[in-house]
């Protein structure tokens, strides 16, 4: 009996270990996926040729979204803390930018930290929907504007992989 113990303690803990692991990845599978929905319907708005308004709304919810799914990622790539919480402090200045300058300073990187590749893969869940606001704020949308749009939004659901892989 006294060996038994401290097996049944050992194996107790560890199902309660692994489960809060299952819980964490489920929940944060949960994130990716209503971030993944909430892009979706910013293509499908942008498509329906909705308001400047309405598309700066939707990519602002993206850029909220995307904060608990980076927290998480540095979570399992702590190497990439510094560059993300940079990158999620910085998102309110970087809607305010023009398109040559969130280029070169988010999506090229020049205003960012140093860091490893898979860390500026996962930025893009911020920089692609706020070059989606830039673009928004123009007085009047035309076709190009809406193609670019598109294929921000489009580009961000491919980095979701990364995150789907890696949480």
């Amino acid at each position: 009996m006294k060996i038994l113990l401290p097996i049944i303690a050992t194996l107790t803990l560890f199902v309660s270990c692994s489960s809060n692991v299952e819980t964490k990845s489920s929940a944060l599978n949960l994130l990716v996926d209503d971030y993944d929905m909430k892009a979706r319907e910013l293509i499908k708005d942008n498509k329906n040729k909705v308001s400047s308004k309405t598309l700066i709304k939707d990519a602002q919810d993206l850029i909220k979204k995307a904060g608990p799914i980076l927290t998480a990622f540095t979570g399992k790539y702590p190497q990439c803390e510094v560059l993300l919480n940079s990158v999620v402090k910085s998102a309110p200045a970087m809607q305010n930018l023009t398109l040559d300058q969130i280029e070169k300073q988010y999506h090229e990187g020049s205003a960012l930290p140093k860091a490893d590749d898979i860390c500026f893969e996962a930025k893009e869940l911020i920089v692609h929907p706020a070059t989606v606001v830039i673009i928004s704020k123009q007085k009047k949308l035309v076709k190009t504007d809406r193609i670019q749009i598109h294929d921000e939004i489009a580009e961000v659901l491919g980095h979701l992989d990364l995150f789907k892989d890696s949480i």
